[in-house]
Order: structure tokens, then sequence, then C-alpha cells
């Protein structure tokens, strides 16, 4: 509801939340609790009709997500979910490789196809078997699992991805 599906490293996000029943005249506070590789808990100003809140996390991964409000003892839950904090854009290595696990397999797969692979393309290792090992009928449809597989991760497919590999 009012929680961002992500956050950057070293940017910040600030939330609007209408005040409503959580009147700060009424000694309600708001707060924004995030749990996982570390814990930040970020307090929200109050101002009009609304609470801000700026969420600044200094450390990426995937974290629980809590907004609450609360008055003394008494704690209300406003909204809660997951939230995956990116690293830091500015601060990535030069010649990085950005690429996903998904499309460095499925670029190795493809390769093997077309046989221009690199040693260590050809070295790695699917449910036990080499990709150059494998027989064609599977890397075809090995390709066709990661193709998908990278097509989710950029939001251009189904959110579910169903294979079965050498029969199984």
């Amino acid at each position: 509801m009012y929680l961002p599906e992500e956050l950057i490293v070293g940017f910040t996000k600030s939330l609007t939340i209408p005040i409503t029943k959580y009147d700060p005249n009424a000694g309600w506070t708001l707060h924004v609790s995030l749990r996982g590789p570390a814990e930040y808990v970020f307090d929200g100003t109050a101002g009009g009709k609304e609470w801000s809140i700026l969420l600044a996390p200094t450390k990426d991964g995937l974290y629980q997500a809590t907004i609450y409000a609360q008055r003394g003892l008494e704690r209300e839950l406003i909204d809660n979910g997951r939230i995956r904090v990116q690293p830091d854009p500015t601060t990535i290595e030069l010649h990085a490789d950005l690429r996903t696990h998904a499309e460095r397999v499925l670029e190795a797969i493809e390769a093997v196809i077309e046989k221009r692979a690199t040693k260590d393309q050809s070295q790695i290792t699917i449910n036990g078997t080499q990709l150059v090992k494998t027989s064609w009928s599977d890397l075809q449809e090995i390709k066709k699992y990661y193709t998908a597989v990278v097509a989710q991760e950029q939001g251009k497919a189904p959110t579910e991805v169903v294979f079965t590999f050498g029969g199984v």
C-alpha cells in the first residue's frame, strides 16, 4: 500500500502517509522498520495532514519492511511486506559483469549450441552434466527454460517458470 517495491543504497526515498487516525497530537508516532541483512527503524515526522518518512538504508539485500503507528504500548500495523534494497549503482566496479546468473547461463548455452563456447562456458554444469556433454534436445529445452527466466527477470514473462530436465 505505502511501501516501495525497492530502495537503492546511497539514495533516499520519501514516504507520505495520511495522518487519518494516527494523530501526533493524540500521542501517535509513525515508524518504518527494515529487518534483513541489517536493521533500521526510520521515524516519521508529522506535518499538516500527513506523515513523512525518509528511508535511507546503507546495506543492500532483501528486507522485511513494516510501517506501524505507536502510542505507548499500543502498536498498529499500517503496511507490511518485503523490499529489495539494491546496491548503490554509483559504486559498481569498472567493467563489472552486471548480468544475472540466468543471463550468464543462457549466453553459455547459446555459445555451446553455436560451437563458440569458451572453456568456462562449456564447463558449466546443469543437473550434473556439463553443457558440452548435454544432448542437442536437452540443450534446446534448457535454453527455453533460461530464456523464460531471463524474460521473467526483465518483467517480460509470467511469474512462474516450470522446467523438467532429462525427463525427471
